[in-house]
């Protein structure tokens, strides 16, 4: 399923993204068989559903409202656009300071305090509501009372300093403002996340021994992946700042040989799967490119229909695949490659064919540079 896409701020697309559809039917389950039957069971069930469904789009509403805020100071800021794919409580905010630690820091807090003021005026309306008689104030008010809550919960998880929460992208603001070196806000928020991720863990097992096994358990994998998840965002920030400034021609294979669109798989599988470096071949002629084979495309040939599968057969088209130039950023060439299923994507100069973008050069070269930038920093 597609993101749905619900609107635009200050020129970035806003979308819910499908995971929200699970989360709903949690939230609203919830609310409308356990919160509600406790805490009004005097209320007829058509005012609970009314509640219930109430509370869920009220939820995205709050959602909506936290990473609009991340976009709207961003723009404000210089920060160019960009779309904004809207997880559970908001968690990441699709923009960054463009470079700049103070725009950074303001833009990360920009949800969290959006979140903030949105629960307290909630939970205000809910106050001067609940003195009033008859079930429409107290619907109002309930409402007031379940989604300013969960706004203020949007808040304070936005504010933990684990990747890619809005506090780990103030964190490494703070520390980038306080002059540290370059790479060195990353590690403090990677080990900064780490240690949360510990510290969760460990009252999971406080909880497991002690009071109840199951939410312990709960408690013990949430703080597992929140170390993991602050690790692997933290090495994945190193790899971009470890290319930063690298372009394509840097690292893309030039010069390679063309496979014969008739020739059948058994006559230059070998090429691919055998010792060298080779992981993907350009199929046509110098000025004739039909596609492109690599490894994962090999693999998918039948041993017994290798010597009747043609090249043309086994390729994927050119016209499949997108396209980089030798002189665009290695890290966004990276991720054109990344959201394809193929070894390697094309290189155009001008429209002419030079040479491929692979992922095991590419991966080579960034590993080189990030070994380098850890023995350097």
């Amino acid at each position: 399923m597609r993101p749905l896409r619900v609107g635009r701020v200050a020129g970035s697309t806003l979308a819910l993204h499908p995971s929200w559809l699970v989360l709903e039917l949690l939230l609203v389950g919830t609310v409308l068989f356990v919160e509600l039957p406790a805490r009004r069971p005097d209320w007829p069930d058509g005012a609970r559903l009314v509640v219930a469904v109430l509370v869920g789009l009220g939820f995205i509403g709050v959602t909506i409202l936290h990473d609009a805020a991340h976009v709207a100071v961003g723009r404000r800021l210089g920060v160019p656009a960009r779309d904004a794919v809207i997880h559970a409580f908001g968690a990441v905010a699709p923009l960054d300071g463009g470079g700049r630690p103070p725009a950074e820091l303001a833009t990360a807090l920009a949800g969290p305090a959006a979140s903030t003021l949105g629960g307290i005026a909630l939970l205000g309306m809910a106050a001067v509501l609940a003195p009033a008689a008859g079930l429409l104030p107290e619907v109002v008010a309930e409402l007031g009372i379940v989604v300013g809550l969960l706004a203020l919960a949007t808040a304070a998880v936005n504010l933990v300093p684990v990747s890619p929460l809005d506090g780990a992208r103030s964190l490494r603001a703070l520390v980038a403002m306080g002059g540290a070196g370059r790479g060195r806000p990353e590690r403090v928020v990677g080990l900064v996340g780490q240690a949360i991720g510990w510290a969760v863990a460990g009252a999971g097992v406080l909880i497991f021994v002690q009071l109840n096994p199951l939410s312990g358990a709960l408690v013990v994998l949430l703080g597992l992946f929140l170390r993991t998840g602050a690790r692997t965002t933290a090495r994945q920030q190193e790899l971009e700042i470890a290319i930063a400034g690298m372009k394509v021609s840097e690292v893309m294979e030039g010069g390679l040989p063309f496979l014969p669109p008739a020739a059948t798989v058994d006559a230059f599988a070998l090429r691919l799967e055998g010792p060298g470096e080779l992981t993907a071949l350009p199929v046509g002629g110098p000025d004739d490119v039909l596609g492109v084979i690599g490894l994962r495309d090999l693999r998918r040939v039948d041993e017994r229909e290798r010597g009747t599968t043609r090249a043309v057969q086994a390729m994927v088209p050119l016209a499949d695949l997108p396209a980089v130039a030798p002189a665009d950023d290695l890290a966004a060439a990276v991720a054109v490659l990344g959201a394809t299923r193929s070894d390697a994507i094309p290189v155009l100069d001008g429209g002419r064919f030079v040479g491929l973008l692979t992922r095991y050069a590419a991966g080579r070269a960034i590993g080189a540079r990030a070994e380098a930038a850890r023995d350097g920093g």
